[in-house]
């Protein structure tokens, strides 16, 4: 019951009733309308009626006047008895028709070209849908792909509507309760139809919700690196508040941020492990934002039980016969939806501000959980010696379990954060539903309605429209933001984003080491040339030459010298049994080259010799750092035993320009900040402000490569 489908289906049938009830006539009694028929014979009746048709037959005008009321049934009886035979002949020439028409060329070719339009709208769908997937961001992803499951769900829920058509099961059962074949199908129509309708619109209300987060992410982006900025300068909290943001005092929304990101980061309470130096507070809160979006989507069972009881209220809307007092409700309906929000609006927001609020006593307790024990330590003195008075109702609705300190600022305790999150789901879904009747059972009225009429109409929109647009977003933020942060931290996620950074990192120091690597070689031959060298063994080694040689070219830069050019590097390395991605077959490039578009033989057979291992040397790190302090602009600071992190970043990407670019030269400055955090390197400060910079001697550039590439 998990699925939005499910919940929807529910909704949908609560339309199609009020659709049905609105306005509109049974068919059955319409039908009688139009043919001046009555409702059917009792079987009581029908055995009775022999001896009155014979006498009815024998003389009609005779029997009308003497027994007028069994007159009027026979010939009813005889009306229906024409209909039936009349229906039995249609079919019958219907089924006679379509035979012979399917022998006909002209049938072949309808079928041909429905299935040909059924294969190109299939084709486009496809590439639509292939389009979205892959264009789409990681952020609204989750929303998309519960979006095409949903449609999927929706296609098998059409081939059995279809397939229970086909059986004559609904016409016969429509036949038994309306008395035409026809509306019991009419109805299988529209509910999925309707079902259709509903499911788009739940998931797009979501969807564009989701999507107005996208900014507020680029803004916590840009919060998130004002604080990074901050702490490599060595400032505190209390320092960074009392900053400039773009010129301006800091906001107290940014205020409020940068606390919760304190708190995260270094979080007074205890946790089970250290939080990795590279994870920003921004990324989680991002991936936490989708996480409770597929929540949202994915409706639950609390949401189906309200559905159940809007059945209820559905019944007693059907009886209302005004359309003006229908609208009236609807307002009122919408009014007190609004109110719901802006009033769970208000409480998150209180939770989110006793988060903010700053710590208690010599230890900086969270002030949440120093007035948890405070009520605590109260409530037991009060209590001591008594029993637990708390019954069922309390324990459904706040959990078997006490609350913590955290959950306790939430209503109903321990259930708080889910009820929240239940709350969001069900307000949207009621929306949907609201603006889903609205359009489907209301504006078709409009033309003929009164002034007054459409006047409410007008207002019925305006609280959806406001609650959606303006109060909704905020509650999602909050709700994410509150549920995901101090005791309620999300650790799943947490793990997912470690993990991801990890990946990252671990490809990253691969493609770093090569490239210092590659240039301290460079570097030591064009000096006294001492590099350490491995040789392969000579069988390997006649491998390796023979497969070069089918892909070697003369080089147009170096006269009599034959490379591997660029195109064909990785073609080379799936010969050798190295199969490389287009990242690597670039940083082969860089490492094997000597500044050529291609790769050396012997540059080639000696990074085969080594294994393709990675390790540094401590030769190769001084020269590299040597290389960067003698490029120093300053010439009263060349070779002056220190170089800054913007200047190897700045070598870096001469040497690789995969680091020159906004990726890389982002992955380099993250990989830099979390290296010395990690492995508290001591590094001293030059300059101050967003111009600060860290500073590395011989022995701490040493360890910064060795520790952060793991070369030891």
């Amino acid at each position: 019951m998990r699925s939005t489908t499910t919940l929807v289906a529910g909704g949908a049938a609560v339309l199609l009733l009020l659709l049905l009830a609105d306005g509109r006539r049974d068919a059955s009694t319409s039908l009688m309308q139009k043919t001046g028929s009555m409702p059917r014979l009792s079987m009581l009746d029908e055995v009775n009626m022999t001896a009155a048709e014979e006498n009815y037959n024998a003389n009609k005008e005779e029997f009308a006047e003497e027994h007028p009321n069994q007159a009027e049934k026979v010939h009813l009886k005889h009306v229906a008895e024409s209909q039936n035979e009349l229906r039995e002949e249609y079919e019958k020439e219907r089924e006679e028709a379509l035979d012979a028409l399917a022998e006909t060329n002209r049938a072949r070719n309808a079928i041909v070209v429905i299935l040909v339009i059924i294969v190109l709208i299939t084709i486009s769908f496809e590439n639509l849908a292939h389009h979205i997937q892959h264009h789409v961001s990681g952020f609204v992803r989750p929303v998309v792909d519960m979006l095409f499951k949903e449609l999927t769900v929706l296609g098998f829920i059409a081939l059995l509507v279809f397939m229970s058509i086909k059986t004559g099961l609904p016409q016969e059962l429509s036949t038994m309760i309306f008395g035409t074949p026809s509306e019991l199908v009419e109805m299988f129509d529209e509910t999925h139809v309707l079902l259709f309708f509903i499911v788009l619109l739940f998931v797009g209300i979501s969807g564009l919700i989701l999507h107005r987060f996208t900014a507020l992410c680029a803004e916590m982006d840009e919060w998130e690196q004002f604080a990074a900025d901050g702490e490599k300068v060595g400032k505190g909290l209390d320092q960074i508040l009392s900053m400039q943001f773009k010129g301006k005092a800091l906001s107290e929304e940014i205020k409020t941020f940068l606390t919760l990101r304190d708190g995260f980061m270094n979080p007074p309470l205890k946790l089970r492990h250290n939080i990795d130096a590279s994870i920003k507070f921004s990324e989680y809160i991002k991936d936490c934002t989708s996480t409770h979006f597929m929540s949202l989507v994915e409706v639950e069972p609390w949401t189906w039980g309200v559905i159940l009881v809007m059945l209820f209220f559905a019944r007693l809307y059907m009886i209302i016969p005004y359309q003006d007092i229908k609208l009236s409700l609807f307002l009122f309906l919408g009014i007190i939806v609004l109110f719901i929000t802006i009033m769970a609006r208000n409480k998150m927001l209180d939770v989110y501000m006793k988060l903010c609020l700053p710590g208690h006593g010599h230890d900086s307790t969270p002030y949440y959980l120093w007035k948890k024990r405070k009520s605590t330590a109260e409530d037991c003195k009060g209590m001591k010696g008594e029993a637990d008075t708390r019954g069922w109702l309390y324990k459904m609705t706040h959990g078997d379990r006490s609350a913590n300190a955290h959950e306790s600022l939430f209503w109903f305790g321990a259930n708080g954060p889910g009820f929240m999150v239940h709350l969001v789901q069900t307000t949207i879904f009621v929306c949907s539903v609201y603006l889903a009747l609205i359009a489907l059972n209301f504006v078709g009225q409009f033309s003929h309605s009164s002034i007054h009429a459409i006047c409410l109409l007008c207002l019925s929109l305006v609280a959806p429209a406001i609650m959606l647009c303006y109060y909704t977003p905020q509650l999602i933020k909050l709700v994410v933001v509150v549920t995901s942060v101090e005791m309620l931290r999300n650790n799943k996620v947490l793990y997912n984003l470690e993990e991801r950074i990890k990946c990252k990192r671990r490809k990253f120091v691969n493609r770093l080491v090569h490239t210092i690597k590659s240039h301290a070689k460079r570097i030591l031959r064009q000096g006294d040339g001492s590099v350490d060298k491995q040789a392969l063994d000579s069988a390997r080694e006649r491998e390796v030459s023979s497969l070069f040689a089918v892909f070697e070219e003369e080089c147009p830069s170096r006269p009599g010298a034959k490379y591997i050019p660029k195109a064909k590097v990785g073609a080379f390395f799936v010969q050798v049994g190295m199969p490389l991605d287009k990242s690597e077959q670039d940083d082969m490039v860089v490492a094997l080259g000597d500044g050529l578009d291609g790769i050396l033989y012997d540059q080639t057979v000696e990074f085969m010799a080594s294994g393709g291992g990675s390790a540094l040397s401590d030769q190769m790190i001084d020269a590299v750092f040597v290389d960067v302090d003698k490029e120093e602009s300053d010439p009263q600071k060349k070779y002056d035993n220190e170089i800054t992190e913007d200047e190897v970043c700045c070598k870096l990407a001469l040497v690789n320009s995969y680091f020159g670019t906004a990726e890389g030269g982002q992955l380099l400055v993250d990989w830099v900040h979390w290296a010395v955090e990690t492995h508290q390197i001591e590094v001293t400060m030059r300059g101050s402000g967003s111009e600060a910079t860290r500073c590395f001697t011989p022995h701490t550039f040493r360890k910064l490569i060795r520790s952060g590439t793991g070369s030891h």
